[in-house]
């Protein structure tokens, strides 16, 4: 739930209500935000060059410590905070998200943000996940969309470099941007604000057995 708006929030933590606000979403476990935030900063950085006006917002869970946090943001070269309070205020104050993928993505999903999800984990496991789970996509917004909406860097995309160039594609079109922003609309609203956790396990559900060897129906 939204408890401030953009304006108050930056404000209450000092950031400039005028610069573009970028809120990265880098996961809840220690792996994750080994393997994730450090591509996340790396992005930022790479974005600054053409955004000269930006900030940067990091969501920290629960489940990690501050001191983590900040272990892996030292490379991060603009200015930036580390929420800890209240994500959706983070991801409502933002213009664009970097979102590790899990219900972080429908979280931003219901705020209509524009993102891109990034998921890295072991070599090994990627490589049994790639041999017995055959689904183009993996973010839960694409899955339950049941269409890909918004771009993903998985595993090996999942570079600074990638993710900056899917950022920047999306952010200098503003079709583009309106496009997504439709997209989310309709998923919001299929969802719908209460049980939108049980609709989207129900949807992936329903999407998983509508496939064939873990492929889509169409065979995309």
């Amino acid at each position: 739930i939204v408890t401030l708006n953009r304006i108050e929030f930056l404000k209450n933590l000092g950031l400039a209500v005028d610069k573009f606000t970028v809120a990265l979403l880098p996961g809840s476990r220690e792996k994750e935000i080994e393997r994730h935030l450090p591509v996340m900063c790396e992005s930022a950085n790479i974005l600054h060059k053409d955004f000269s006006k930006i900030q940067i917002l990091i969501v920290r869970a629960p489940s990690i410590s501050e001191e983590t946090i900040t272990n892996y943001s030292k490379t991060l070269k603009v200015p930036f905070k580390i929420v800890d309070k209240n994500n959706y205020n983070a991801i409502n104050a933002a213009d664009f998200c970097v979102v590790s993928s899990g219900t972080a993505t429908l979280e931003t999903a219901l705020l209509q943000k524009p993102m891109v999800i990034i998921y890295k984990t072991s070599f090994l496991t990627w490589l049994i996940a790639k041999t017995f789970v055959k689904i183009s996509d993996i973010g839960l917004v694409n899955v339950v969309a049941g269409k890909r909406i918004v771009p993903e860097c998985v595993q090996f995309q999942a570079m600074g470099t990638n993710i900056a160039l899917e950022a920047k594609t999306i952010l200098t079109d503003e079709t583009k941007i309106a496009a997504i922003k439709s997209e989310l609309k309709i998923l919001k609203n299929s969802l719908g604000e209460s049980g939108a956790s049980q609709k989207a396990a129900q949807a992936i559900n329903n999407f998983l057995n509508s496939t064939s060897d873990g492929q889509r129906a169409t065979g995309n």
